[in-house]
């Protein structure tokens, strides 16, 4: 009896890409749609080491796709990987295909410098390798008739090509951030997706100059149009939305905050805005450990200063200040509490008082970096 050939994990090669498009489609959109125009940092020939595959009988049967990119949380550094359009063949699942290809994912991030995955899905295969769901965000839903709370005119238009430029300094600013290069900002405007919905990115000028952007999912028969990322003077935002309402015609706009946005978050709370939590969009695993603590060195420095302690190996965080000491593990919970905080069970004393002061800390929000 011959015994099925089976290749992989690996890269994609070069003159497969057509037929891993081919496979994302028909399980992803089996109604019509093209999951290479939706992802074009995905599915890119530049991105063909990052698409790792399994062949049966050399006919593509299952993927897991990266995007790494670098990344910056309140101005330091760190590399992470968004994983999408995972998926495999119906008559080739059950045979733990997923499972070698995402622990070949963290892997193949790891060597490339990723600390943080950030997984677009929430399957049981993802909990299993310790990927946890966070709730790391509000969100709110304002009435298009209502009235904004700060005053000033501003012109509002669909975003062009030649706004680029101008879009990227925006964001540039932004204190919890992908990093989003020209090339980035040109495919994913004309893919005109956001998380995994149809979208536009509309621009507001205020005396010539670029104020804000806010890039919105386009409403449904079930949901009203909904801001998903936006960058710029917060004010500007604000009065972009009686104008993104009208131009949906639609009752109202829900906006997501950017990642602790406190002065949107006071702008609305002061016309009585309410909020509700919102969860990240997947789930999402700090991967290695040593290098992702590496990355805060200074973000803890400070806060706290250098009396903290912390060292790590590949499953664990020890934290020590003076002669207390405490140590969080397996990364599960390592990355529930760096973006969720301390558990409220925690006891006080100085050291957890000095880890209060540093976790949370904030999650990066995928906007148009979703895969």
């Amino acid at each position: 009896m011959s015994t099925a050939v089976v290749e992989g994990p690996m890269p994609c090669p070069p003159g497969d890409l057509d037929q891993l498009v081919e496979l994302a489609n028909r399980v992803f959109r089996p109604h019509g749609g093209d999951m290479r125009r939706e992802y074009p940092l995905l599915f890119d020939p530049e991105n063909l080491e990052n698409l790792r595959i399994v062949k049966l009988e050399r006919r593509i049967v299952s993927h897991v796709g990266l995007s790494i990119r670098d990344a910056s949380i309140l101005g330091f550094p760190l590399r992470v990987v968004s994983v999408g359009a995972v998926c495999t063949a119906p008559e080739a699942r059950g045979r733990g295909f997923a499972t070698a290809l995402m622990q070949d994912a963290v892997a193949h991030s790891r060597a490339n410098g990723c600390s943080l995955m950030l997984i677009s899905g929430s399957r049981g295969l993802y909990h299993r390798m310790g990927a946890v769901n966070l709730t790391a965000f509000l969100k709110c839903r304002i009435h298009a008739n209502s009235v904004p709370s700060v005053a000033g005119a501003i012109k509002v238009s669909p975003a062009e090509e030649k706004d680029i430029p101008l879009l990227s300094q925006l964001y540039q600013r932004e204190p919890v951030r992908f990093h989003r290069p020209a090339e980035d900002w040109c495919k994913l405007l004309k893919a005109g997706m956001l998380m995994n919905h149809e979208a536009d990115t509309f621009v507001a000028y205020d005396s010539g100059s670029l104020a804000a952007y806010a890039c919105v999912q386009r409403p449904t028969s079930d949901s009203p149009p909904r801001i998903g990322e936006y960058a710029g003077s917060r004010a500007a935002v604000r009065l972009m939305i009686p104008w993104i309402a009208k131009y949906y015609s639609a009752g109202s706009v829900e906006i997501t905050l950017m990642p602790r946005d406190v002065e949107m978050q006071l702008l609305l709370q002061n016309e009585g805005t309410t909020f509700e939590q919102q969860p990240f969009g997947g789930t999402v695993l700090i991967i290695d450990v040593p290098a992702f603590f590496a990355a805060l060195r200074g973000f803890v420095k400070e806060r706290v200063g250098g009396s903290l302690e912390i060292s790590t190996d590949e499953n664990r965080v020890t934290f020590r200040l003076g002669n207390e000491e405490t140590s969080w593990a397996p990364p599960s919970e390592i990355t529930t509490n760096v973006f969720h905080g301390l558990p409220n069970n925690e006891k006080t004393n100085s050291l957890h008082e000095a880890l209060r002061l540093i976790f949370p800390v904030p999650l990066l929000w995928y906007g148009l970096n979703y895969v």
